[in-house]
């Protein structure tokens, strides 16, 4: 799976698993003497958490979690894709919660998990996803 030009791998942030929610919005009428109507007013927002474990004597270290936390600084969305090649769309990060452990005598640690969150952003919403053809983002990252 790729973020941006964030690839998530062996080397960089390995992921066991990929945990997604999706929302829906019913708008509630109430009406005289009866149950309310529901009407569908669109879709609502999805997530995507990511758990991840890094090793750094084995797989990627701290400098993988600094390169997220700077993208997540810029502000931006972000084409996601997973290694199929399919595209998700444009997503922004939200949350990164870290958690460090198993630590040597100086005090580094040798086991780093860490859970990075997600949502979805529409392409409506702003400029990017507007002005932006896909196509030439995808080609970009390779």
């Amino acid at each position: 799976m790729c973020l941006g030009r964030f690839v998530f791998g062996l080397r960089t942030a390995p992921f066991a698993e990929l945990s997604q929610a999706h929302q829906w919005r019913w708008a509630s009428n109430q009406r005289f003497a009866q149950d309310p109507a529901l009407q569908y007013v669109g879709r609502g927002e999805s997530s995507l958490d990511l758990p991840c474990r890094l090793a750094p004597e084995i797989t990627g270290g701290y400098s993988n979690i600094k390169l997220l936390q700077t993208m997540a600084n810029r502000g931006e969305p972000y084409i996601l894709l997973r290694g199929n090649g399919e595209v998700l769309g444009y997503w922004v990060i939200k949350e990164m919660q870290i958690r460090e452990g198993d630590f040597f005598s100086d005090g580094v640690a040798q086991r780093i998990d860490f859970n990075l969150s997600l949502q979805r952003y529409s392409e409506q919403q702003g400029a990017i996803g507007a002005e932006t053809p896909l196509l030439p983002l995808i080609t970009r990252l390779f």
